[in-house]
């Protein structure tokens, strides 16, 4: 899925359930975009895969 974003239209996450309270490692991946974001000059940003992991996140369900 090409990477969009909307302050109140896109909702990133919310396929994403856990089954009970506790501490979780997360993480993911987000590819550059297949557009460039911005002019000539500042269209180079995010050029690059970005990965990010978080260990021992304490998580509790929240809205179903």
């Amino acid at each position: 899925m090409d990477l969009l974003w909307h302050a109140q239209l896109y909702r990133y996450g919310e396929n994403v359930h856990i089954s009970g309270g506790g501490a979780y490692d997360v993480g993911g991946t987000v590819d550059p975009p297949t557009f460039r974001p911005h002019d000539e000059v500042n269209g180079d940003r995010y050029g690059e895969p970005v990965t990010v992991l978080f260990w021992g996140l304490e998580l509790g369900p929240g809205q179903p």
